[in-house]
């Protein structure tokens, strides 16, 4: 009866081993059914994860390009605007260095023409007060002139109807200093 036990137990093992193998093998036939299924899945997922990795890795490299060449650009900008600003302020300095010239230019000739005017004036002031010297002198001449051409003629007028007697008193009148011409007449 042992036996008998033996053997039923032992059979009883052996199915349950077939089973179980039978268990394991149907597992294994569905993970691998199960892989067969899922890995063209798993391959597509890979490939896509594969693909939105390096395409947002493009992404990012060309990000960064851009974000490079933008700082250059804003770089080149700044020096172009800096080299801008120093040109225009060196155009500007000339710009005043010039406009100071040309009012120093203008003020120089402005004063060279007031000198001018001023000399001009001075010699025609003179001009006109030689004028008016010589003038004032050609009056007093002839006025001196018609003086003497008066007095010559009341002398003569006057010496004409005397008698010689009374020439020769007013002569002696005339000359003598120390008599008073009013007290004899």
């Amino acid at each position: 009866e042992n036996l008998r036990l033996g053997r039923e137990m032992k059979e009883r093992l052996d199915r349950q081993e077939r089973e179980r193998q039978a268990g394991f093998e149907k597992i294994a036939r569905q993970q691998e059914e199960s892989v067969k299924r899922i890995e063209p899945i798993y391959n597509k997922m890979m490939k896509e994860l594969a693909e939105t990795a390096a395409r947002e890795q493009a992404q990012h490299e060309a990000y960064v390009r851009r974000r490079e060449q933008t700082e250059r650009a804003k770089d080149m900008d700044r020096s172009r605007v800096a080299k801008e600003q120093q040109q225009y302020l060196i155009m500007h300095q000339k710009k005043q260095e010039e406009l100071r010239r040309q009012k120093q230019e203008e003020d120089r000739k402005m004063g060279e023409e007031l000198l001018r005017r001023d000399q001009e004036a001075l010699k025609a002031d003179h001009a006109k007060k030689k004028k008016a010297r010589e003038q004032n002198m050609r009056i007093r001449r002839e006025l001196e002139e018609q003086i003497a051409a008066k007095k010559k003629a009341q002398s003569e007028a006057c010496l004409a109807p005397m008698s010689q007697a009374e020439a020769s008193l007013n002569r002696t009148l005339l000359t003598n200093t120390g008599t008073n011409n009013r007290s004899i007449w």
